[in-house]
């Protein structure tokens, strides 16, 4: 039998390492945890390392052009020492962190595959780079990322994410290129002189602070800043263009701004500006385009110096302003107002999700005095990932790649009557979530009280000439609000209520009284008391504890100072 075991563990691990380099093929060495070296420097030019089992650093020889390895997946390679290669090609099919540096010379590539996640702590990279990311990548510095020069690119897929909320500022520098198809989520963001930062149809890039641009970039998708305040550095926030160089921003799309917005280098609008309440815009340059829309919520609104909205179609509104348009216009071209189209409508960006939600509070459960909500959130227009439900302190997600209504669970809530509200929200703070009220049940604790708790006297049991057997009886009558209905008097609980030995057994109805000890558990001795737990039978939180006073023996004699004395007839 255990040769059978061990042969289907075998028979497992191949499989599993075949699985594996089924997506790591032509393997010129391969690294599978068993024996294996980590000094890889011999392999040549072209030749490809496939790692087939978790792995530190390991080293290859730097001057040997177009090295290709392969991470399978389900694998993890932590490099924390420098990587120096030549044109080197990297596929990550399971994990790559890359702590250590990078020193690359020609081009060289880092692909990560669906499901498969790249974390790196880089915060220079100004190599001939392509990482062409359809997973996941996560930058995890704490300090400001800077990727310039040497031709770097990052192409960001459909489904595929850029995380980099660690940094407190990410820039996309002179001579890189960015696109992206999926999501990329940053604390702050400024497009430094890049050569372009595309934003396709599909993407939805979300800045916590600030967005700076003085470089190209184009939005066909979503771009979002959403103010959030908990992030790194002290940037505030700020939607900001700037006039450094001849780069151009252009929007055809969507974005919405949580923050100031101070458009202070030229920019094409052809899509819509959505501005939060409470943020002002001010435009020192030209804004241009065709069928292009500003809506500004609840700031202020000026246009100075060279700024002007001029275009085709350009339409703007003001909500807070009289007649809805700027608050104040640049006296240089007073006339451009006029050919400005007033449209207050709704100005919601169709990227934000639909959002509804039901909640339906369980019974109270008198043990815990908690109960469980459950739910169902239903939604529209959501992008594949998940939605946050929270009630108070507990929070749970519920995925929006299903179809809709999706249902939760919360566990654990405290039962106490009063008014909750559950909420739903997306992974953008600058959506609307959506919520309901209701009342949570009525505590259920169970509370007992003790109306009675007497001792009796010394019983001797029937055996005068002995006191090891004297023994006395309690008496305990019991109420409790929320009780189940009965009660027990146990002796040698344990401290949380529950164990020890119950002297009546099956428990006894609450309002009736009940005497134990007829057992002689209770000992009289004049030296032992008792402490006897009196708890519900279902609930042993549900408790008191009365301790017993010791009771004297009361056999009236001891067997040596008095013998037995019989009397025989003559």
């Amino acid at each position: 039998m255990k040769t059978r075991f061990y042969l289907l563990i075998l028979c497992i691990t191949l499989l599993g390492k075949q699985l594996a380099v089924a997506q790591c093929t032509t393997c010129t060495r391969s690294y599978t945890g068993v024996g294996s070296g980590t000094d890889f420097s011999s392999l040549n030019s072209g030749e490809t390392l496939c790692i087939l089992a978790n792995v530190g650093n390991i080293s290859i020889d730097q001057n040997k052009t177009g090295i290709r390895i392969c991470v399978a997946p389900g694998v993890t390679w932590t490099q924390t020492n420098a990587l120096a290669a030549n044109s080197i090609s990297i596929t990550v099919n399971g994990t790559f962190v890359l702590n250590g540096g990078l020193n690359l010379n020609g081009n060289s590539t880092i692909a990560v595959s669906a499901g498969a996640s790249l974390s790196t702590n880089l915060t220079n990279i100004n190599a001939g780079l392509l990482i062409n990311n359809a997973g996941q990548v996560t930058f995890t510095a704490n300090s400001a990322v800077t990727t310039t020069g040497g031709s770097f690119t990052f192409a960001n897929g459909a489904g595929a994410t850029l995380t980099a909320t660690a940094p407190p500022n990410f820039v996309a520098g002179n001579s890189t290129t960015y696109t992206n198809a999926g999501t990329m989520v940053f604390s702050s963001l400024e497009d430094s002189e890049a050569n372009s930062f595309i934003n396709q149809s599909t993407g939805v890039i979300t800045v916590y602070r600030t967005f700076y641009n003085h470089g190209g970039f184009t939005n066909n998708g979503l771009l979002q800043t959403t103010c959030v305040p908990a992030q790194n550095g002290t940037l505030g926030c700020e939607f900001r263009t700037g006039d450094k160089g001849a780069k151009q921003f252009i929007s055809n799309n969507c974005i919405t701004v949580k923050g100031t917005v101070n458009i202070d280098g030229p920019i094409v609008l052809n899509g819509l500006l959505d501005i939060a309440t409470g943020y002002d815009l001010s435009i020192t340059k030209i804004v241009t385009g065709t069928n292009g829309r500003i809506v500004v919520n609840g700031g202020a609104s000026r246009a100075a110096n060279d700024g002007r909205y001029i275009g085709t179609n350009m339409r703007f509104c003001d909500r807070n302003t009289t007649g809805n348009r700027f608050d104040t216009y640049s006296a240089n071209y007073p006339n451009d107002q006029a050919a400005i189209v007033v449209d207050c409508s709704p100005s919601a960006c169709s990227t934000c999700p639909t959002l509804a939600v039901t909640a339906m509070p369980g019974a109270c459960v008198p043990a815990t005095n908690q109960y469980t909500l459950t739910g169902s959130v239903s939604f529209t227009n959501a992008a594949s990932g998940s939605l946050t439900v929270t009630d108070g302190v507990r929070s749970t997600t519920v995925s929006t790649s299903g179809s809709s209504p999706q249902s939760y669970t919360l566990t654990g809530l405290t039962a106490n009557a009063a008014s909750h509200t559950v909420t739903v929200t997306s992974s953008s703070t600058a959506c609307t979530p959506a919520s309901v009220t209701y009342a949570a049940p009525a505590s259920c604790s169970c509370s007992l009280s003790i109306q009675t708790f007497s001792q009796s006297g010394c019983q001797a049991n029937g055996t005068d000439a002995t006191s090891a057997d004297d023994y006395f009886l309690v008496t305990v009558q019991a109420t409790a609000v929320n009780g189940s209905g009965r009660y027990e008097l146990v002796l040698n609980a344990n401290s949380d209520g529950s164990g020890g030995t119950v002297l009546n057994a099956g428990g006894t109805a609450y309002g009736q009284a009940v005497t134990v000890g007829a057992g002689r558990q209770l000992s009289a001795n004049n030296s032992t008391t008792y402490p006897i737990t009196i708890r519900d039978a279902t609930n042993t939180a549900c408790r008191q504890v009365r301790t017993t006073v010791a009771v004297a023996s009361c056999s009236p004699c001891e067997s040596v100072l008095c013998p037995k004395v019989s009397l025989t007839r003559q």
